[in-house]
């Protein structure tokens, strides 16, 4: 009598008939009353292989964007042009026109004052400053599809603005101004090109860590830069921490204590109003109003007692920008590398802030519109390629509506904003923050902005001449202190919820990398002290560098596991995580994690052969053999593999042939399968030698084991000492567990501790 004790099996009936006939062929020459384990049949779940021809065309992609087209409303094409009209469309006025007209003016009068710092900071005229908070804020308002992002110049772009064009071109010379909105431009459509193409997934590889050390070392070097406004003499404009140090020291003698004084005074000022504002609900309105209270408290001490020892911001043209088209193209080369950072720089401070705020408040934030009205032309492209389908025989890659970027809806705003005199402008971390807790709903909080700033340049530019630049400078000081406070990556829990956040620099940062992760932390190191002394850009370009070699080394050497069975289980883990996790003899059994393609390859052909040969025998179970006679690849992890992967496969494959080792692939999934079918792996190895489980696999190669294992000696041996694998089938019965129980681990096995492993080999043991 024969008993099926498992639902495993191999997913060729050719091999299951031949393991039955060698079965049939090992009852015949056993003792009466006993039953090895080859005399089983294992009984398994078929591998369906797809075939060439199973793929489909168009593709299911194609056939779903062509019926989300068909299904398109007017509203949704509005919609796709002009995404303010989505929230236009629903608007409360009642709940939320008091709201958006309190936040707008909140932040307008915040983004007055800053704009002009941020000038100076990037090396250009107050005027250019209030230019840039000006149009991108109006047509951001229309295509941006964040409804709490504030847009505007800030601090990080500015230096990198000053120290792209410093190495040009003298800041007092008009070319840098046509520079500077030449550049906007660029970034405008940088951005608009990102957002078409869906390449925002690129600045993925710039890792938190060059983030977080490239955002320090810019900190300190900001703060540094506007030392000449509270030293009262001019320092070297450099993005280097040494020059600008040793400049600050070989001019000390010019030194004024007026401006040193009064820019203390307002800084000092700042800061408590921006604790007080943190740290107290109802005095929210402090945070905001910081800015504007320092230029009032400057400009009317000096209107007061006009301290000829004080620089002046000075004449500001009054009047709004005037159309004009951005020239100096001859310069476009040499400003590519600027264009480039600043946009990643711009994706970086946008991304985190604005989908925080867009769960906060309970809309879906369409990330490459940022994107998205600018996929009209990629609907035209899709509907040609599904026009011409029949007669192409390659798949076409498809946009998507959402991405991950605020790219299209900025570039839009940066290159409008070079038609009227902006430099370049990004969403502001320290703004939106503000422009959220002042209760902001839809964007039309943008437009009560750039109300605010029409009306400033409108009126108010003559009291601006007589804002003290240290006041300006002490604004600029004041919001790098909270760039080093504000990780890249990471929100304080102030933003969102309007409770202090904690004080936290970026010291703690490393520590805090040391303490998780030394190869972070070796990479902050690395991008913050070549930032800090070889300059921006050299120190983004290490860093980065630096992250893709770690990236590129973690793929080239993935992580592969020697796998193990758990006891009174099915399930295969690593033997190094679970020790309890047990293997058999003869078989090894391998995890690969990760997609295998030309770079790991070689790396994976090495490992395989070093766990062929390790070999822990005290964990092993099952016959007593010398030497392993099947590899079994689990395949679960790996996600994709290229020809030259598979190529690798079969070399293995005649490698292992050549020592009487047979290979086995189990649960491969659909795409690496059809991958395996074409290049010739599948027919070299054999379907029959594919899995659904891993289980699958080691019941079959276990079974021939076994068979070349026994000898009649053997088999006379157990007969006489052990119970046959019937009586001990009915024993397991009497004690009410069931095989299946058993073989899919939700009972532990009974067969006690002095069985021989080599009767039971698929039943777990008790330890």
């Amino acid at each position: 009598m024969r008993m099926e004790i498992t639902y495993a099996s191999s997913s060729s009936r050719d091999l299951a008939a031949t393991t039955a006939a060698a079965d049939r062929s090992t009852v015949d020459q056993t003792p009466s009353g006993s039953m090895p384990a080859t005399g089983r049949p294992v009984k398994v779940i078929t591998l369906e292989h797809p075939t060439a021809s199973s793929s489909s065309w168009p593709p299911p992609t194609v056939s779903r964007w062509r019926a989300k087209l068909n299904r398109m409303t007017w509203t949704e094409w509005i919609e796709l042009f002009l995404p303010c009209y989505r929230w236009i469309r629903a608007y409360k006025w009642k709940d939320y026109f008091q709201l958006d007209l309190m936040a707008g003016i909140t932040v307008g009068i915040m983004l007055v004052p800053q704009s002009m710092s941020y000038a100076k900071l990037a090396g250009l005229p107050a005027i250019y400053g209030l230019y840039s908070g000006f149009v991108p804020i109006f047509i951001y308002a229309i295509f941006g599809s964040s409804r709490q992002l504030a847009i505007g110049p800030v601090a990080l772009v500015s230096l990198l603005v000053s120290n792209a064009l410093g190495n040009i071109v003298d800041s007092s010379d008009d070319l840098y101004i046509e520079l500077a909105i030449l550049l906007a431009l660029m970034v405008g459509i940088m951005e608009c090109i990102m957002g078409l193409l869906r390449l925002g997934w690129i600045i993925r590889f710039i890792s938190h860590s060059v983030i977080s050390g490239f955002t320090t070392a810019s900190a300190i070097v900001i703060a540094l830069s506007q030392a000449k406004y509270f030293l009262g003499y001019d320092i070297v404009r450099s993005s280097e921490i040494i020059p600008l140090i040793k400049s600050i020291i070989s001019g000390a003698d010019e030194f004024s204590w007026p401006p040193f004084v009064m820019g203390l005074i307002v800084l000092a000022i700042l800061l408590v109003m921006k604790h007080l504002g943190k740290s107290r609900k109802y005095l929210r309105f402090l945070r905001a109003a910081g800015p504007l209270t320092a230029v009032v408290l400057g400009t009317a001490f000096v209107k007061i007692f006009n301290p000829s020892s004080i620089t002046l911001v000075g004449d500001i043209p009054q009047g709004l920008p005037k159309f004009s088209i951005p020239k100096e193209f001859a310069y476009v080369k040499s400003l590519i590398p600027t264009a480039i950072l600043i946009t990643s720089v711009a994706i970086l401070e946008s991304v985190g802030i604005a989908k925080a705020l867009a769960a906060k408040n309970g809309y879906e934030l369409d990330s490459n519109q940022e994107v998205r009205n600018g996929t009209f032309q990629q609907y035209i492209v899709l509907w040609v390629s599904i026009s011409f389908s029949h007669m192409m025989k390659n798949n076409i890659p498809l946009p998507a509506i959402a991405s991950h970027g605020l790219l299209f809806g900025l570039g839009v705003a940066n290159i409008c904003g070079s038609f009227f005199s902006s430099y370049p402008t990004t969403g502001s971390f320290s703004r939106s923050a503000v422009n959220n807790e002042s209760g902001a709903k839809t964007g039309l909080t943008g437009v009560v902005m750039g109300i605010i700033m029409a009306c400033a340049l409108l009126f108010l530019t003559p009291l601006f001449e007589y804002i003290p630049q240290c006041a300006l400078a002490a604004i600029v000081v004041s919001a790098v202190i909270g760039l080093l406070n504000i990780l890249a990556y990471r929100l304080p829990p102030s933003l969102l919820s309007g409770h202090p956040a904690m004080t936290k620099v970026d010291y703690d940062e490393a520590i805090f990398l040391w303490r998780v992760d030394k190869k972070d932390f070796l990479l902050w190191t690395i991008t913050f002290a070549t930032t800090l002394f070889l300059g921006i850009e050299i120190g983004v370009l290490v860093g980065v560098g630096v992250s893709l070699a770690f990236v590129i080394h973690e793929s080239a050497n993935p992580h592969v596991a020697v796998l193990g069975r758990l006891p009174g289980t099915t399930i295969y883990r690593n033997v190094q995580q679970y020790p309890e996790a047990y293997t058999y003899n003869g078989i090894v059994i391998v995890r690969i994690d990760a997609p295998l393609y030309f770079a790991n390859t070689s790396y994976i052909k090495d490992r395989l052969r070093e766990f062929e040969l390790e070999v822990d025998n005290s964990t092993k179970r099952g016959p007593d053999v010398e030497r392993v006679y099947f590899v079994i690849v689990e395949m679960a992890p790996v996600t994709y593999i290229d020809s030259s992967a598979a190529q690798v496969l079969k070399d293995l494959h005649q490698e292992y042939k050549s020592r009487d080792i047979q290979t086995a692939i189990a649960n491969p999934n659909r795409e690496v399968l059809l991958t395996l079918a074409r290049s010739g792996v599948v027919e070299l190895i054999g379907k029959e030698w594919f899995f659904v489980r891993v289980h699958d696999a080691v019941q079959v190669c276990l079974q021939h084991v076994q068979s070349l294992n026994e000898t009649p000696k053997a088999s006379e041996a157990l007969s006489d000492d052990y119970p046959s694998f019937f009586q001990r089938i009915l024993g397991q019965r009497a004690e009410g567990f069931s095989t299946e129980e058993l073989e899919s681990g939700d009972r532990q096995s009974p067969v006690s501790k002095d069985k021989d492993p080599q009767l039971e080999p698929l039943l777990s043991r008790r330890f």
